[in-house]
């Protein structure tokens, strides 16, 4: 109860905050020293804290922050104060109707998600395209990614979100996961083509 209250203490982080970030992380990790945080969990928890602009903030960088505190303090503050020194920089594209949009209503009025289940090439053309509509710059669409999976396709993600560091990388592991590969005629031995014309489409991970 106690450890409840001391995080509800906690104001959520907003755009006028920002401007006063140093004094933020104090009583951050003020309350995360009082109630003996570990360390790995402190970043985490922080995030649970910000609002749409700074989840999308985060996405970009936690690689590089790696869960480390010191690290997660100094790029949060130096993000915090070139958005004071260059407002126009801060991203727009989610814009409607003079609205900031969150990413989730984005990709779930605008995109297709992919399951697991149908042509992965075609898929991921479409979605390419409508990012270009949408105006989403690449590392925009890197944190579009688990948004726009579900089912058998985000598990995958999950297993393998260390790996995907770019949209380009998602993008290859991502066809060599879902593509099917079509035997040529060569491949299918004399007498057995009955047989083999009805699985002539064979996943590439079905060998692996």
């Amino acid at each position: 109860m106690q450890e409840k209250i001391a995080l509800q203490s906690i104001h959520k982080l907003t755009t006028e905050e920002m401007i006063q970030i140093d004094q933020w992380l104090s009583v951050l990790y003020k309350t995360f020293e009082d109630l003996e945080y570990p360390p790995l969990h402190r970043v985490l928890q922080a995030t649970t804290y910000f609002n749409d602009e700074l989840q999308m903030w985060y996405e970009t960088t936690k690689h590089e922050i790696n869960n480390d505190w010191s690290s997660f303090c100094e790029r949060l503050k130096q993000y915090a104060f070139d958005r004071q020194m260059n407002p126009s920089t801060v991203n727009h594209s989610l814009s409607s109707n003079n609205d900031i949009l969150s990413f989730e209503y984005l990709i779930d009025t605008k995109f297709i998600k992919y399951s697991g289940v149908g042509d992965a090439k075609d898929w991921l053309l479409q979605t390419m395209n409508q990012f270009r509509q949408c105006g989403l710059r690449r590392f925009e669409q890197l944190q579009a990614i688990p948004f726009l999976l579900v089912d058998t396709a985000y598990l995958w993600y999950v297993e393998n979100i260390d790996l995907v560091v770019s949209f380009e990388l998602f993008s290859k592991l991502f066809l060599q996961k879902f593509t099917c590969t079509p035997l040529k005629s060569q491949d299918i031995p004399r007498g057995d083509t009955d047989k083999t014309l009805s699985v002539v489409m064979v996943p590439d991970y079905f060998w692996k």
